[in-house]
């Protein structure tokens, strides 16, 4: 019933897991189905077993499949973090140039899930995004000195997480999530420097603007803000995301 045909090709591994992707994409394997047996898997696809195995353990280790012991191999039920490590480990891989383009990409998204927020708030989601606010003016002005970094970089990475919550869209939070965890290092480069350029009630005033600007409808002045705040400093400038005065140059 699920249609599988004969594989026939040199890559006979990446033939099975496209086989058992694809049958995902098009919804002839659904989340919580079980697959076939391995045996039967791979007379089904006229494979090897060794084939099979090396394909589905892949697969559980991208979070796509997992084994439930004496039951078998199921679709998974949902998203799971797993699922963006290679993503992660690949950043490690990246030249500059597509670093460039991944931070383009953030600031597309962030602004997206900072106007979506504005649509889909409500006082309780809100007053979480405020709390977090004041968390970092905290984590600023009341943390040990060599506390400062890590609190203020904790507490901005938790406004992140409930101003993603406020869109009360479960993709645009998966989408933050991944975003996020790919620009880690350059994230944590920001708020260093912000740190050590005395800059840092910059980045808190910053994320109170936003959190205003989303209580109060404010459209009009949200993707100016986001660049000020995330994007204004030497580090982006020598990127060529922002130039000399200030302005987003894709």
């Amino acid at each position: 019933p699920i249609g599988f045909k004969k594989i026939n090709t040199k890559s006979v591994v990446q033939s099975v897991i496209d086989t058992i992707t694809d049958a995902i994409v098009l919804k002839k394997l659904k989340k919580g189905d079980q697959l076939p047996s391995e045996p039967d898997l791979a007379e089904m696809l006229g494979v090897g077993r060794s084939s099979v195995r090396e394909a589905i353990k892949i697969l559980v280790y991208l979070g796509i499949l997992e084994i439930r012991r004496a039951e078998g191999t199921f679709v998974s039920e949902g998203f799971k973090a797993s699922m963006i490590d290679p993503l992660v480990y690949g950043v490690f891989l990246i030249d500059n140039d597509n670093l460039d383009s991944l931070i383009e990409i953030r600031l597309m998204i962030e602004s997206g899930i900072a106007k979506l927020a504005m649509s889909n708030k409500n006082e309780e989601n809100l007053a979480l995004v405020e709390e977090k606010v004041k968390a970092m003016e905290d984590a600023l002005h009341n943390s040990p000195k060599n506390k400062v970094f890590e609190n203020l970089f904790k507490a901005d990475d938790e406004f992140h997480d409930a101003l993603a919550k406020t869109c009360q869209n479960h993709i645009a939070e998966k989408l933050n999530y991944i975003i996020r965890s790919l620009t880690y290092s350059v994230r944590v480069d920001t708020v260093k420097m912000m740190l050590k350029q005395g800059r840092a009630q910059e980045l808190v005033d910053g994320h109170r603007d936003i959190y205003n600007f989303i209580k109060n409808n404010d459209t009009h002045n949200i993707d100016a803000k986001i660049i000020e705040t995330f994007y204004l400093d030497d580090f982006y400038k020598e990127k060529g995301i922002i130039d000399k005065d200030g302005n987003y140059s894709p």
